[in-house]
């Protein structure tokens, strides 16, 4: 199966403890047996489960748009599907699901294989949008159906039908490498499309939290604390996710973000908890608990969040950053690091904040924030093998030396630590940085001039 069981469908206590006494060892035995009890759920859900031919899940819940064509061709069903209309009858919503993207070629054709074979053992579940989720989600009419588990194999017999990818396997004993669906034969088409068969699972509830389902199911699943956070119903979880889509090409810039773990969305948060407790003047951690909280507040009220906050980062620092990702990408062969990017956005929110009026260019910034976090470290490194070898290094406190306290800047103490550093190299006086900053600049454009 591709999940275990959570603890809640697992088995129950159930038999008798069975006695054996043993006189010439005068020895007591007990021996538990366990005997496996399906619960009211497991019951429940095994009773929802129906067997469909793949040709029924393509026309019934079929997750993307496919080639109409090529389908009908396959199938020479009656009625086939009718050209010209959508062919997505399910979906996955961005509220709670996962990010597709996470299965590579090899283990769709690994699934496409268990299919032929009849060897799929994990139904997909869904169940029917209700006028809620059309209006959360925006649907069109033509979908039905909300998925709550199975996207990846939803979409990869969709993608193998619409030829997205090439099969490399063996199917009735005959080897295949990298053969796109319309180019096997009429047989193996028909064959997959009408008598393969996969599981549905349908939940029947009516008016039910499609996204607390969607956590239920996963109890037992590896779901990442921001994916759990994304299934919030809270208005920083959409929020973060518009970021998230409008600014995608900034975090193929950043190191370490992941798009399919939703690491993108992590670091958005981090910064709108950041750039929220200066602008409230509060203490709001941004590690993974301080970021739990951040978004339990807006459960019970929207209005927690500072929109003066929210709006500075939407109009302002991720168009920025859009710029200087995009320069980074030219100019370096790295990505970009955290840190520099926390550097950054101190100045530039300093900036804005203070209403200086400024000719200096993004990238130019960037570059400049990178530099002075380098020689803060450079600086606080020095320091600390010079204390270490006159105190001891038992007798240093790490947290008070720059690059150890603000390698992470996860809580609000370190982050304090990280701007004060920051905006100590010119006394918090920002008309002394425009200047200096402009000169640099100058210079700069004056040398690529000349070259």
């Amino acid at each position: 199966p591709e999940r275990s069981l959570s603890p809640r469908e697992g088995t129950g206590l159930s038999g008798a403890f069975l006695l054996y006494i043993l006189n010439d060892l005068k020895t007591i035995i007990y021996v538990c047996f366990w005997i496996p009890q399906e619960d009211g759920f497991l019951k429940k859900r095994r009773k929802m489960i129906t067997n469909i031919t793949i040709s029924e899940f393509i026309q019934d819940h079929c997750p993307i748009e496919i080639n109409i064509e090529t389908y009908n061709e396959a199938t020479c069903e009656d009625p086939p599907l009718r050209a010209g209309e959508s062919t997505i009858r399910q979906y996955c919503s961005e509220r709670y699901q996962r990010r597709f993207g996470a299965w590579t070629t090899q283990q769709k054709c690994a699934y496409i294989s268990n299919v032929f074979s009849g060897r799929v053992y994990t139904p997909i579940i869904v169940a029917p949008v209700s006028q809620r989720d059309k209006n959360l989600d925006d649907l069109t009419t033509n979908i039905k159906f909300a998925c709550l588990d199975g996207q990846h194999r939803s979409h990869t017999i969709a993608e193998f039908i619409n030829n997205d990818f090439g099969f490399t396997g063996t199917i009735k004993s005959q080897k295949y490498n990298n053969v796109q669906f319309s180019k096997m034969s009429d047989t193996i088409q028909r064959h997959f499309l009408l008598k393969c068969k996969i599981g549905i699972c349908k939940v029947k509830e009516n008016n039910i939290d499609l996204a607390q389902v969607f956590i239920d199911i996963n109890d037992g699943s590896p779901l990442n604390d921001q994916e759990k956070r994304n299934a919030m119903n809270t208005p920083i979880a959409a929020w973060v996710r518009k970021q998230s889509k409008d600014f995608s090409v900034v975090f193929k810039q950043i190191s370490g973000a992941k798009y399919e773990r939703m690491d993108d969305c992590v670091l958005i948060s981090r910064v709108a908890c950041m750039i929220s407790g200066i602008k409230n003047n509060s203490e709001l951690s941004n590690d993974s608990k301080g970021l739990n909280d951040f978004y339990q507040a807006g459960i019970n009220n929207p209005n927690f969040y500072c929109e003066e906050a929210l709006s500075y980062i939407t109009e302002e620092f991720m168009p920025s950053l859009k710029i200087v990702a995009s320069s980074h990408k030219n100019n370096y062969n790295s990505k970009m690091k955290t840190r520099d990017l926390f550097g950054f956005m101190i100045i530039h929110m300093m900036l804005s904040e203070f209403g200086k009026e400024h000719s200096i260019r993004d990238e130019f910034l960037y570059d400049f924030c990178k530099e002075l976090i380098a020689s803060l470290d450079s600086a606080s490194q020095s320091k600390m093998v010079a204390d270490e070898e006159e105190y001891g290094r038992d007798n240093l406190t790490m947290i008070e030396y720059f690059h150890y306290s603000t390698r992470a800047v996860r809580d609000h103490s370190r982050f304090k630590h990280f701007i004060s550093e920051i905006l100590g190299l010119f006394d918090s006086d920002f008309d002394k940085l425009i200047e200096q900053l402009e000169t640099l600049q100058s210079e700069q454009e004056q040398l690529v001039a000349a070259k």
